[in-house]
């Protein structure tokens, strides 16, 4: 049985269509907490709507003021009911991410992932909303970097290991929002600042 929340096939072998956004952001992984997909899927899309929310202008596009409030009380709801903090006590450093609705690609200096582990990937979008996206992933690929790497952001000569992860057990409701989040991202990436 295929997973609902991995990369088709065909989409997947024709990178010059594929939706993808490369930043500098901060990510943690951890082993997968075992839960519902339903869990995670609405976990993920109120946390992407709480940090549009808190990072949205106002445009003609835009749901209005009530919506915004909406998305934020609903994030404050999810941030209560976890009670931690998210990146307590060890935040991690920014590293390079390529980040699809499919899957995420970064760089790991300390412990990483082993291939096929189910991880939860925690990517910190946008530092005006200080709330991790928590990701559930299946890593599809380990490999040691070095910091010649130009995707590399460790000191000269140090050792990173760069971990491809596969979003899994996503509803479509979870699917779209992340797409619609990275679109905005990748358009936020080709704006220059003003």
């Amino acid at each position: 049985m295929t997973d609902p929340g991995a990369p088709s096939p065909d989409r997947a072998a024709d990178p010059q269509f594929e939706l993808q956004v490369e930043l500098e952001l901060l990510v943690a992984w951890r082993p997968a907490i075992a839960e519902d997909g339903a869990v995670a899927s609405r976990e993920l899309v109120v946390t992407l709507r709480g940090v549009e929310a808190a990072t949205a202008h106002e445009s003609a596009h835009d749901a209005g003021p009530l919506a915004r409030i909406e998305a934020k009380l609903d994030l404050v709801l999810l941030l209560l009911g976890r009670a931690v903090p998210p990146f307590a006590p060890d935040r991690p450093a920014a590293c390079r991410v390529r980040l699809t609705p499919e899957q995420i690609d970064w760089q790991v200096d300390g412990a990483a992932p082993a291939e096929g582990d189910l991880i939860d990937v925690l990517v910190l979008l946008d530092a005006r909303a200080p709330v991790p996206v928590r990701l559930p992933a299946r890593v599809v690929s380990v490999a040691a970097t070095r910091a010649d790497d130009p995707k590399s952001t460790a000191a000269s000569g140090a050792r990173q290991v760069r971990v491809i992860a596969c979003f899994t057990g996503l509803a479509e409701d979870a699917r779209d929002a992340l797409a619609a989040s990275v679109f905005r991202l990748h358009r936020r990436a080709r704006v220059p600042r003003r």
